[in-house]
């Protein structure tokens, strides 16, 4: 992972330890917090231009899926974790021009 070769990652590792036990959260409870407020799928920009690519084509599955996806994005699904929505994006994506108002 490119975050553990941060200079300061040992750093804020400790630090954060020291913040989680000062202030009385145990790893269940840390865990718990985390997943309720980040959620593991957020549409991103090279999923959106892929079912617009998708639609434009007339196939809409992909926009009903991301939809059902979004619908709850603080639980793991099976669908989108096939479909790498929670990985880094692909290659292509570095190519996406996006503006505002898209």
């Amino acid at each position: 992972m490119e975050l553990e070769k941060h200079s300061d990652y040992k750093r804020f590792l400790d630090m954060y330890g020291k913040a989680l036990k000062s202030e009385g959260v145990s790893e269940e409870q840390r865990r718990s917090i985390m997943c309720s407020v980040n959620p593991c799928y957020v549409l991103r920009n090279w999923i959106a231009q892929k079912s617009i690519v998708e639609a434009e084509e007339g196939d809409f599955n992909l926009v009903k899926l991301i939809e059902k996806i979004l619908r709850n994005p603080y639980q793991r699904q099976e669908e989108a974790e096939k479909l790498g929505f929670s990985g880094k994006p692909p290659n292509w994506e570095k190519g996406l021009k996006v503006s505002c108002s898209s």
